[in-house]
């Protein structure tokens, strides 16, 4: 009898730990939220903290502050105005609109990372498998990077990754290739920056 109640307990403990990690979520007044499945929307103007899916999206409105976003399989849209540290993604998508500014890496393993125009990245932008735009006026401090893809998601890919470039962005690092891409780059741009690793 006591081990059926122990076991009743465990499953009760279990499903309540779930049911704490899934579905969507709003926060605000500097909360950090971690899901494992669902999405995290702040919004416009708000100051959060850590923000964290497994399967899910992560929405940030306008002149929003942040700590971090992580997800591992989803999207992440930033706002315009809005400030944080470093996004990562793993398979999904990365928006950063207009005149965002974020201080530290912006990384994605397979999909797209956009970056609107004005927008600043005080870190670098690193890809394995997909493609990057970098919208006209744009600032990146560090370095743009396609990482060699691993096995499995070589398998999958059905195009070749490009970089797309536009007029007058400052890229204050260099364009690091350590696999073949498209290069669509405005003629504003160095191409003596392009460091090509394969």
């Amino acid at each position: 009898m006591k081990n059926k109640i122990k076991l009743a307990v465990l499953v009760t403990s279990l499903f309540g730990l779930g049911a704490c990690s899934v579905g969507d979520r709003v926060v605000k007044h500097g909360a950090d939220a971690h899901l494992f499945a669902g999405n995290i929307t702040a919004l416009d103007s708000q100051h959060v903290g850590k923000l964290e899916v497994t399967n899910g999206n992560a929405t940030l409105g306008r002149n929003t502050v942040y700590k971090s976003v992580a997800v591992t399989n989803g999207n992440i849209k930033i706002g315009e105005f809005s400030q944080g540290g470093p996004l990562q993604v793993g398979n999904g998508e990365i928006v950063i609109h207009g005149n965002a500014e974020i201080s530290g890496d912006v990384a994605i393993t397979n999909g797209a990372i956009t970056i609107f125009e004005q927008a600043k990245i005080h870190g670098s932008v690193e890809i394995s498998s997909g493609d990057i735009i970098v919208k006209s006026g744009a600032q990146i401090q560090g370095n743009i990077v396609f990482k060699k893809p691993g096995v499995i998601s070589a398998q999958f890919e059905n195009h070749t990754p490009t970089l797309v470039i536009g007029q007058d962005v400052k890229l204050a690092g260099s364009i690091h290739l350590y696999r073949p891409i498209n290069l669509q780059l405005d003629d504003s741009i160095n191409i003596d920056l392009i460091n090509i690793h394969y």
